[in-house]
């Protein structure tokens, strides 16, 4: 019995709060109404200990669409690390592409990053394109469109160079942090540009070349 009440509350019980102290509270609730529910069901007393309801969904309406996205990413061609950007943090990639492409917004009555933040958001979640948002909510900026789709290539670029440094960052505190055994690593690819150039220039015998320029030898080690 207690365990079919938990199946039933774990798949259509869900905590939707707009703050997430209430959250806690609501979860609280739960528990406490499902100790006493059980205890009435089970033993016939009329209270019980709460429940563990730590399985029942329950947060923030971001917190929830997030889980729920992650969850099934991949049916709209996401990974499910992908990185969600708040209303500030997208304002400021922004500004920073406008930094990038040279745009002064006064003085070209350029669209501000948090107005191109609205601008690209409709373009994504509607499915219009970016000339029709321009003409039919933005037509003071429709003479303005070719910048603003370069605008909008260079963030995506930005975003993925982004997720790159991210997984770089993931990889080596993995290596840190996950490796049993101590690890050194190395760069070698100044020593392997030094090496192209040589062989371009005409040494084939790169070795041979190193014996009888033992000097070398210690300026390329300084490299790694």
């Amino acid at each position: 019995m207690q365990l079919n009440v938990l199946d039933d509350l774990q798949t259509k019980v869900l905590i939707l709060e707009a703050r997430l102290r209430v959250v806690d509270t609501e979860q609280a609730r739960v528990s406490r109404a499902t100790g006493r529910i059980l205890a009435r069901a089970v033993h016939n007393f009329r209270d019980s200990p709460p429940m563990d309801v730590s399985a029942i969904w329950g947060g923030t309406f971001h917190h929830i669409g997030n889980r729920i996205l992650r969850r099934h990413a991949r049916l709209i061609n996401y990974e499910q690390d992908f990185t969600i950007l708040d209303r500030e943090d997208q304002k400021d990639l922004l500004d920073a592409c406008l930094t990038d492409a040279k745009i002064d917004t006064r003085a070209e009555r350029f669209p501000k990053g948090d107005v191109l933040a609205e601008i690209y958001s409709l373009v994504t979640n509607t499915g219009r394109s970016l000339e029709r948002v321009l003409a039919e909510q933005y037509d003071y900026f429709s003479h303005l469109v070719e910048q603003i789709r370069k605008v909008q290539s260079r963030y995506a670029e930005r975003k993925r160079e982004a997720k790159k440094q991210r997984d770089r960052e993931a990889r080596y505190r993995s290596l840190f942090e996950d490796s049993p055994t101590a690890v050194w690593e190395e760069d070698f690819s100044a020593i392997k540009a030094e090496f192209d150039a040589l062989r371009s220039g005409g040494i084939a015998d790169i070795g041979e070349w190193l014996r009888q320029n033992p000097e070398e030898v210690r300026r390329l080690a300084g490299l790694i």
